[in-house]
């Protein structure tokens, strides 16, 4: 549960994550950074206003930024082919 960034400061969103790890490799790795990984999305969940987050695109793309953050704190760079499938971030 995080603070948005409305004026007023009376809006929250309560978010549950669930990540999907492609190998086992990732679950150390995870395991390793996930005060980062925690840090990083709750700094970008309270960033987040709710007129955006009660939209489609606004939801989807969160949810491709909170991917595209966890990834790069676990050491993945997105090749072409990845950014081209990911929405611009919010």
């Amino acid at each position: 549960t995080v603070n948005l960034a409305d004026d007023g400061g009376e809006r929250l969103a309560q978010v549950g994550i669930v990540l999907e790890l492609a190998d086992k490799d990732l679950q150390a790795a995870l395991s390793r950074n996930l005060p980062i990984v925690r840090n990083n999305t709750l700094l970008l969940l309270s960033s987040q206003r709710a007129k955006t987050l009660l939209t489609l695109d606004g939801k989807l793309a969160l949810a491709a930024e909170i991917a595209a953050r966890t990834g790069t704190a676990l050491g993945w760079k997105p090749d072409a082919a990845d950014a081209a499938r990911t929405p611009n971030p919010v």
